[in-house]
């Protein structure tokens, strides 16, 4: 207490630095209680961000995998078929092959006939 001063105001004036004192505590614990909760909302967030991009990052690999065994079986493939005799290559092999066994059976068959009718 000041001297001089009355002990009724300066109890006044204690009991609204108190109040606010009380009000402002109040309100810094608020804040702090927000600031709590955002701060285990963020952690949350980026816990499930880091789960998302985790898996992300496993299925990227898994496709790439796929993506290359593909790649290789179409180089197995075209290197098979660069082996294989084209399709009009294997057309001119088999009519040259049924002509040549068309012209046989027919000396076969003229050789029956001039046979029989000796």
């Amino acid at each position: 207490r000041f001297i001089g001063a009355p002990a009724g105001r300066h109890d006044a004036q204690e009991n609204a630095l108190k109040t606010t004192n009380d009000v402002d505590l109040k309100f810094l614990q608020e804040g702090l209680g927000r600031l709590r909760d955002a701060h285990y909302r963020i952690e949350y967030l980026e816990k499930l961000l880091g789960d998302s991009t985790e898996k992300q990052r496993t299925e990227l690999r898994a496709l790439k995998e796929e993506q290359d065994k593909y790649l290789k079986n179409l180089e197995d493939v075209s290197k098979q078929a660069a082996h294989h005799a084209s399709l009009p290559e294997r057309v001119d092999y088999l009519e040259k092959l049924m002509g040549q066994s068309a012209d046989k059976h027919l000396e076969e068959i003229t050789a029956l006939k001039a046979a029989n009718t000796r």
